[in-house]
């Protein structure tokens, strides 16, 4: 589905007229202009949609959920392994 684009012309000499008339420098009013002017000409396009970020942020989470079931996997068995061998270092001090 492709909408109509609706384009208006942008005097800018008005404009820098007004933001002058408003007290603004000259130059400060040119730099302001040409920076809303290149803003005009971005490509929204390629910038995510709040549905896009949504499904990003469900599979991140979805990812993160993951990872911590990796890192459970790898600590649970170094848990045990280290009581071991604390218990192990405990008895043969206790046992000499």
């Amino acid at each position: 589905m492709h909408q109509a684009m609706s384009y208006h012309i942008f005097n800018t000499h008005e404009y820098i007229k007004a933001l002058i008339k408003t007290g603004m420098k000259e130059k400060q009013a040119e730099i302001l202009v040409k920076g809303l002017l290149e803003s005009r000409e971005y490509d929204f396009s390629r910038l995510a949609t709040k549905d896009e970020l949504l499904a990003t942020k469900q599979e991140l989470k979805a990812e993160i959920s993951g990872i911590k079931v990796d890192i459970l996997k790898w600590m649970i068995p170094l848990l045990f392994t280290v009581i071991a061998m604390v218990a192990t270092v405990m008895f043969k001090m206790l046992g000499h």
